[in-house]
């Protein structure tokens, strides 16, 4: 098995999606500590009533992914029920933001959790495989 094409392509695809995953978390460690104030100035309403918004990186990487996650998918059944569903405040956050840091947040930090949920099942994968 060790020399079929499915079993290189599954190596080398999980293998790019491992580095594409490390390129986005270190980018986005990068970015937080800077766009972070934008992105809650911008996008603040879209978080719990109770949130705290400390500064500091683990804390702003995290909520910059829920910004981005929330943006990728809030024309879902369940983000269009449970979190938009009456309240206009936090459409117009979304759509009055501006589009860079929408992109950002999408494509980096929402990306990098998408890529690291992927490397931990293409790991399971391997392991049960090899």
């Amino acid at each position: 098995m060790n020399g079929s094409l499915p079993w290189i392509v599954f190596v080398f695809g999980g293998a790019t999606i491992i580095v594409i995953g490390f390129i986005q978390v270190i980018v986005g460690a990068i970015l937080a500590p800077m766009i972070i104030a934008k992105a809650d100035k911008a996008l603040g309403v879209l978080m719990p009533t109770d949130e705290q918004f400390f500064q500091g990186l683990p804390i702003s990487f995290n909520r910059l992914a829920s910004y981005g996650r929330i943006i990728l998918l809030r024309n879902t059944g369940w983000y269009r029920r449970h979190v938009f569903h009456g309240r206009s405040d936090r459409e117009r956050a979304v759509r009055d933001a501006p589009r860079w840091l929408k992109n950002v947040a999408v494509g980096v930090y929402a990306g990098s959790h998408f890529a690291c949920a992927v490397t931990i099942v293409w790991a399971g994968f391997l392991f049960l495989l090899d």
